[in-house]
């Protein structure tokens, strides 16, 4: 576990959840398809049968896979304790002239991290290992 969601190969990753989303297998395409991960350890064990590196942030214990119609509208809220973090950091003393932002870009921010999910950019952290 880590600070933050480590991802050790993009191209890969990609490939997996494509593998995931259509049932075919992108990772070895005469291979059999992965199944869909329930648990954070079926998740780790897939990546690692594929030399796939994956760190997630300390305390994350669950995992939900999600996959829905193109007529069905998903909204992904984030950890409540997300939001208030943010918020948070954006009321210390001279956040926004630290970092030259505006009200309306605080406002934005915290639309954002409101509507984005636990892989919002503030969490996700892609190394920049080599692609295969």
């Amino acid at each position: 576990m880590g600070a933050t969601l480590e991802i050790g190969d993009d191209v890969l990753w990609g490939k997996l959840v494509k593998s995931w989303a259509t049932g075919r297998n992108y990772v070895v395409p005469d291979g059999a398809p992965f199944p869909i991960p329930r648990t954070l350890d079926e998740l780790l064990a897939i990546a690692k049968s594929i030399d796939l590196a994956i760190t997630f942030p300390d305390g994350m214990v669950g995992l939900a896979v999600i996959q829905y119609s193109p007529q069905t509208a998903v909204i992904k809220l984030p950890p409540k304790a997300m939001v208030e973090d943010t918020e948070a950091r954006l009321r210390e003393p001279d956040a926004r002239a630290r970092r030259g932002v505006s009200d309306a870009k605080v406002l934005r921010c915290i639309l954002w991290c409101a509507a984005s999910a636990a892989f919002c950019r503030q969490t996700v952290r892609p190394s920049r290992r080599s692609h295969r």
